[in-house]
């Protein structure tokens, strides 16, 4: 399979880099948004008392150098029984820890609460127990100034909180049921939008700058991202409100596989990236904001039905990896990976890490691959696009970005999806890029592979020949770190 592909300078420079979810809900007992499916009881996080394995945790951070923590506060044991903020919890406390590492390491903290206290929120009536909902907040006002607002300035007047600098308050909200109005509370769209603007409010009043820690919405989560081009789009805006935008990926599946419905709906990527999230981006940047993959998965290999291994597999993360690659060349400004710390029964097998009796042991496929991203994508990169002036196959199955990051590092990541052919790859690159005389590896489903590779040509020169093996990740880099 031969593929030629020409590179071109972007002017798009990466904000946000890449990381990982911290869901601090997990061991807080109770069940997630209501629901007897997702059980919160197992314990993810060492012990606080345990500093030698808090100490192995942040070394293993700091290998994988995650340039975003968004980091799931649970609320309800943050309230008191009228609904005020209440300090003085372990959650409290890990992320002081969390953020403590952030602030070392160039890594901002997303914090998001995930649902609302159940106290503010409307009662649960008449929804099965599996299900996943939530109501909306009885008062937007009293949800804002009593709970919200002296949460964030707590957490701005303590310096060990510094890299707190985004507040999402609710996770895929309008999605499946989480977030729901009754009749009362009039459309649900406005009723959001009222929300938020209670949140800018309160915070305003309260001296909690937006240059400080700034507002995150929609959070969509869907096989149709470009949904949210129309609720962008909608009166009211929430866009007065809001200083970035999210969305959220579990529905990828390479463009030469057919749908697997059974397991979960899923899009080819270049229809999820290429066609929607591109327009998604494009109707953000016309606001002047940013939009951020705060989730990053795929359910196609397996959920919670079928296997729930599945998401650990290669073939999974060669999945997620080519739709990082690709979500670059349209724009996305930050990824964040589902998830650091799971017990593995929370909707697959998605744990990047176990920590445990004073060692953190990264877990497979989904720590080598991701981890690949998190210490190559960094805030102020700039982005090298790709694009194939040839290719011999009828679908594309090379896919490349380059990285050009701000400590002078060239690197190169190219994704072969094909299960069979490996691909040899010419490629064209702009002035400037070189990541001549580095070193090559080669991640597939045998394993891994690092070697030096000789200088290509003068310093000058713009042209590079690569062998990418079948079904394989291959990166090539500066960097002398083993992926």
């Amino acid at each position: 399979m031969e593929v030629a592909l020409t590179g071109s300078e972007s002017v798009f420079t990466l904000r946000f880099g890449a990381g990982f979810n911290w869901f601090d809900h997990l061991g807080s007992g109770g069940f997630y948004a209501g629901s007897t499916a997702y059980p919160l009881h197992e314990q993810v996080t060492p012990p606080l008392d345990d500093l030698v394995s808090w100490a192995a945790l942040e070394t293993e951070l700091t290998r994988l150098r995650p340039s975003i923590i968004r980091f799931g506060l649970p609320p309800d044991p943050h309230c008191d029984d009228e609904g005020n903020f209440r300090p003085g919890t372990v959650h409290l406390e890990r992320l002081r820890r969390a953020s403590r590492w952030a602030a070392r390491n160039e890594c901002s903290i997303i914090l998001d609460t995930f649902v609302l206290p159940a106290i503010h929120a409307l009662p649960r009536q008449g929804v099965p127990p599996e299900a996943m909902f939530q109501y909306a907040a009885r008062s937007n006002r009293a949800y804002a100034r009593s709970f919200c607002a002296p949460l964030l300035r707590h957490l701005t007047q303590d310096p060990d909180f510094s890299s707190i600098r985004w507040f999402n308050p609710v996770n895929e909200p309008m999605c499946y049921g989480i977030y729901s109005t009754h009749a009362a509370q009039g459309d649900l769209w406005e009723y959001y939008v009222d929300m938020y603007r209670e949140l800018r409010s309160a915070l305003d009043d309260c001296r909690v700058s937006r240059s400080r820690i700034g507002l995150i919405g929609i959070d969509h989560t869907s096989p149709n991202p470009a949904t949210m081009v129309h609720q962008l789009g909608l009166t009211p805006s929430l866009d007065p409100y809001v200083d970035a935008y999210t969305l959220h990926y579990y529905y990828l599946r390479f463009d030469h596989l057919p749908p697997r419905p059974k397991i979960a709906p899923s899009a080819p990527i270049e229809d999820m990236i290429e066609r929607q999230s591109s327009a998604v981006v494009q109707a953000c940047r016309r606001l002047g904001k940013p939009l951020i993959a705060a989730e990053m998965g795929t359910f196609y290999n397996g959920w919670r039905h079928g296997d729930p291994a599945g998401v650990a597999s290669f073939h999974t993360t060669l999945i997620v990896a080519e739709a990082m690659i690709r979500g670059l060349g349209v724009g996305l400004d930050g990824f964040a990976f589902w998830c650091l710390l799971n017990p593995n029964t929370i909707d697959g097998h998605f744990a990047i890490l176990r920590v445990s009796d004073g060692k953190a042991v990264p877990l497979g496929w989904p720590a080598r691959v991701y981890g690949t991203f998190t210490r190559l994508l960094r805030p102020g990169s700039r982005i090298v696009t790709f694009a194939a002036s040839s290719h011999s196959e009828d679908v594309p199955h090379v896919h490349a970005v380059g990285i050009r990051s701000p400590d002078g590092t060239h690197s190169l990541l190219l994704v072969n999806d094909h299960s069979e052919k490996q691909a040899t790859v010419s490629l064209s690159l702009p002035d400037g890029f070189s990541p001549a005389q580095g070193r090559l590896h080669t991640l597939n489903e045998t394993g891994s592979e690092a070697r030096l590779l000789p200088p290509f040509g003068e310093e000058s020169s713009n042209a590079l020949a690569l062998s990418v093996p079948a079904f394989s990740l291959v990166v090539l880099t500066h960097s002398k770190e083993d992926f």
